[in-house]
């Protein structure tokens, strides 16, 4: 871990030693730091000034106008007045210049987003929303990079923002999904992807993947708005992540032990936990208090909550899968492989058996690109039956299998 910290600093440009001389007050500064290089220098006196002569001026005014209008910061003491920006009088001091260049900005970003004391998450997606608006040019892109830089350190190093709660507020900010919520999600992914970043997508999301997974944990049947599954949902539609999201859960051929229960313990297992069934078995019910002394009109109050409860989230769960199994052929037989497993090894609960009956009823709809209207009545005596029918072709096919009436 502690290389690959290493490398990722290296890769933004750190010279630490240097540029701690120079800003006493900010040593993370020096993590984007790439053009203060004289290990001489003991002041910021003595700093040479940076030679940005060699940049067209033109161009480089308009790199300068696009990071101060995307990020709200500023280099110009004369732009002090300005409430939208936020001058960084020291780090002005510190490089001696006034105008942003791409190490500046670096800088710049990492020493705002250290010190800041709202969610950063949503504050680099705001940055990137504003910088959808200002067209496709060139330097739009390198002052993206330093939106996605940022996401990624902050990603990969959250000891350096111990005041954030970075995985809540990127969940809760892929729940609200949107066109520009699911363009961020994959502009980040192939930030991640490209050659020069030392750092995998599957080690960057494996600690949300985590934090996701608890939270699904511990939702609840009733309370809540299940906004875990709304971030899954578009999740799911990310290629890379949604190979990732299946891969990590599939369980070891050798593993031994209680094989069902560490089913329950991966992502996608942990979509099938909430119930209206106790998870303690003795412990008491959520849902009923001494339901003998109860008038049957709060039983069928109480039972219609359950039912419209458990539909709303297994719909959620059957988008889920769609996602995944329209994602791509390798995606789709990993899908396969890990419900035949989950099927073999757990004994289902009622909302498995609903889901898995929705989802076979709801081939011919998938086959022909449109919805089906599906799921079983309340008391369709036929649902058992059905899934009788599922489950037995599931536990004689091969675990990276599915039935012929799950296929697309």
């Amino acid at each position: 871990m502690f290389e690959r910290n290493l490398t990722n600093v290296i890769a933004i440009g750190a010279n630490t030693k240097n540029l701690y001389k120079m800003t006493d007050n900010n040593p993370f500064l020096a993590l984007f730091s790439k053009e203060v290089g004289n290990l001489n220098v003991t002041s910021v006196s003595d700093a040479p000034r940076q030679d940005i002569h060699n940049i067209p001026e033109q161009e480089n005014g308009r790199f300068n106008d696009f990071a101060e209008n995307v990020f709200r910061l500023t280099l110009k003491p004369q732009q002090m007045k300005n409430s939208q920006l936020f001058y960084l009088k020291d780090l002005s001091k510190a490089l001696n210049q006034e105008c942003f260049d791409q190490t500046a900005l670096d800088q710049a970003v990492l020493e705002y987003a250290v010190g800041l004391q709202n969610s950063l998450v949503n504050y680099l997606f705001q940055c990137y929303e504003r910088s959808l608006t200002l067209g496709d040019e060139p330097e739009i892109h390198d002052v993206r990079k330093t939106i996605f830089a940022n996401l990624d350190l902050a990603f990969s190093q959250p000891e350096l923002f111990p005041e954030q709660n970075l995985h809540e507020d990127f969940l809760q900010l892929l729940a609200f999904s949107s066109e520009d919520t699911s363009k961020f999600l994959d502009s980040f992914v192939q930030h991640l992807l490209a050659p020069e970043n030392p750092a995998s997508v599957t080690e960057v999301f494996l600690p949300l993947f985590a934090s996701l997974r608890i939270k699904l944990t511990n939702m609840h049947l009733l309370m809540g708005n299940q906004s875990e599954l709304d971030a899954m949902m578009v999740l799911s539609k990310q290629p890379t992540l949604a190979k990732d999201m299946v891969s990590t859960s599939i369980l070891n051929e050798n593993i031994i032990g209680r094989v069902g229960k560490q089913c329950e313990q991966t992502l996608l297992g942990s979509l099938f936990l909430c119930s209206c069934i106790p998870r303690v078995p003795g412990t008491p019910s959520d849902f009923f208090d001494r339901p003998s002394r109860s008038p049957p009109g709060v039983h069928a109050t109480t039972e219609g909550n359950i039912w419209s409860a458990s539909e709303r989230i297994m719909d959620k769960v059957y988008k889920i899968f769609y996602n995944l199994f329209k994602s791509s052929p390798e995606v789709q037989n990993l899908t396969r492989k890990w419900l035949g497993n989950f099927t073999f090894y757990r004994k289902l609960k009622n909302a498995e058996i609903i889901f898995f009956c929705r989802f076979s009823r709801a081939s011919v709809g998938v086959k022909q690109g449109a919805r089906a209207n599906v799921g079983p009545a309340r008391h369709d005596s036929t649902g058992p039956l059905r899934f009788r029918r599922i489950h037995d072709q599931f536990r004689c096919c091969a675990p990276s299998a599915l039935p012929a009436i799950l296929f697309y």
